[in-house]
């Protein structure tokens, strides 16, 4: 029974993450962190999952509980230091091996583009998952 709700709920992370994402482009270890890094991060941000689907959905309101569930989310998969510096190797572990080279060149880009903006970091994550979307929404993914 576990089996089945883990798949079912997996699956449906998943495809809120993004319309692009299969669950079968990534492990099961990596299936499971994602899920446990979203319930922390919403947990601890107060943020909603209909707020948070707007994000995934390309619409970025402006809720602090949601930009703070953003930043949890980079800096609790190990991505993104408190500093904002990014770790692109660890990038490249958790997105499916299709995306890969595209996404880190977009993911530099966009950093680049927010790294020096005189901001609290939370507000530079959602800039930076912003302009991810923007400059791929085909493959956006919502870590």
């Amino acid at each position: 029974m576990w089996g089945f709700l883990r798949i079912l709920m997996i699956s449906h992370l998943l495809w809120t993450v993004s319309a692009k994402f299969d669950l079968t482009e990534v492990s099961d270890i990596i299936q499971d962190e994602i899920l446990t890094w979203h319930d922390v991060c919403r947990d601890v941000t107060g943020t909603t999952e209909e707020a948070i689907k707007q994000v995934q959905t390309g619409h970025f309101i402006d809720d602090d509980a949601l930009k703070k569930y953003v930043f949890c989310m980079w800096r609790i998969s190990g991505v993104m230091s408190t500093n904002f510096k990014m770790h692109f190797d660890r990038v490249e572990e958790y997105l499916p091996e299709r995306t890969r080279g595209i996404a880190s060149q977009t993911l530099k880009g966009c950093h680049d583009k927010v790294k020096d903006k005189d901001l609290p970091n939370f507000e530079k994550t959602y800039i930076l998952q912003k302009c991810l979307y923007d400059e791929d929404f085909d493959d956006f993914v919502l870590f």
